[in-house]
């Protein structure tokens, strides 16, 4: 789907990357897939790719999800390369409960997109609120069906 003749701009939130990393059936491993077949723009700050970067390499997540270490740092590679950088540094205009979660929400607002697919109550609880002007914050089953109409 694009947005206005665009394609759509997109914040995933982390957890839904560790999510696609332990199964490879689930919804948030069909939006990693949306993301290489370049069915979206995934957008991501510094903030956050430092934390894919940590949690990724966490001995108990990299022991759950079957995949090698090279496996991982590829994926960070393809990561790093393909996405679109913006600043994590944003002022938000709306309290976030988690502080953890700033720096998803700010790379939404400072990166201007259209969609933050996460699995975080404390951030979809915020989707419709006004301060944030179009940005839709949704579930992963949620953006697959906007990608695939």
């Amino acid at each position: 789907m694009k947005s206005r003749g665009k394609m759509l701009r997109v914040v995933v939130d982390t957890n839904v990357f560790v999510s696609s990393l332990l199964s490879n059936r689930g919804q948030p491993f069909a939006v990693l897939e949306a993301w290489k077949a370049k069915k979206f723009i995934l957008v991501m700050s510094p903030e956050q790719q430092a934390e894919l970067q940590d949690v990724f390499s966490r001995p108990r997540l990299i022991k759950r999800c079957h995949l090698s270490l090279s496996e991982i740092n590829n994926l960070l590679v393809q990561i790093d390369l393909l996405s679109q950088k913006v600043s994590g540094t944003t002022v938000l205009p709306v309290a976030v409960r988690d502080v953890k979660d700033e720096k998803i929400l700010a790379s939404a607002i400072g990166g201007a997109v259209d969609c933050l697919v996460t699995g975080d109550i404390d951030l979809l609880t915020l989707n419709g609120n006004s301060m944030l002007g179009t940005l839709k914050i949704v579930t992963v089953r949620e953006f697959l069906s906007i990608i695939s109409s």
